[in-house]
């Protein structure tokens, strides 16, 4: 009985041997997958960082972006409040033109109309020249006339007393 025990035990202990042997084989294979595994998982943490930091990138190129656009909008927005004011200042500079021009044609016609008063008061002017002159060369020859009548007057007046002077002698 001592030997089937030792045997039992030599038996159990190749046995175990065997499991140790397997179990040493089986660590072995799991150690060498635990290190294929870690390096992968080192491979892939290290794609992971990679593509975190891609991301933080892309999104501080879409901040960038977004800030960008947004100087573009305030830009825009400020143009057309630029536009708007100079549509207005155009309106406002067109009704000034209008009225300008329409002022300056009101200031022509009353020109005109002026430069035509003023040749009709000088034809009439001339008109009253040419009667004053053709009145006094009347008065002219009016007055020679009266003159002539006066001097014939005192002559015939002369003659009379001279004839009532000889019908008196006589």
């Amino acid at each position: 009985e001592l030997m089937a025990h030792i045997d039992d035990l030599t038996r159990e202990k190749f046995e175990l041997q065997r499991a140790l042997s397997q179990t040493r084989s089986l660590a072995e294979t799991l150690a060498g997958e635990n290190e294929q595994l870690s390096a992968r998982l080192n491979a892939q943490a290290a794609e992971l960082d990679a593509a975190v930091a891609r991301t933080e990138a892309f999104g501080d190129e879409t901040s960038a972006q977004q800030e960008a656009v947004f100087a573009m909008a305030r830009e825009r927005d400020a143009a057309k409040a630029d536009r708007d004011v100079q549509v207005e200042r155009a309106r406002v500079l067109a009704a000034e033109v209008v009225a300008l021009e329409e002022g300056r044609l009101k200031l022509r016609s009353a020109e005109l109309r002026a430069q035509r008063a003023a040749e009709a008061a000088g034809e009439e002017l001339a008109a009253a020249r040419r009667a004053v002159a053709s009145l006094e060369r009347d008065g002219t020859a009016a007055r020679q006339q009266v003159e002539a009548l006066v001097e014939e007057k005192r002559v015939l007046s002369a003659k009379l007393r001279e004839l009532a002077m000889r019908e008196e002698l006589g």
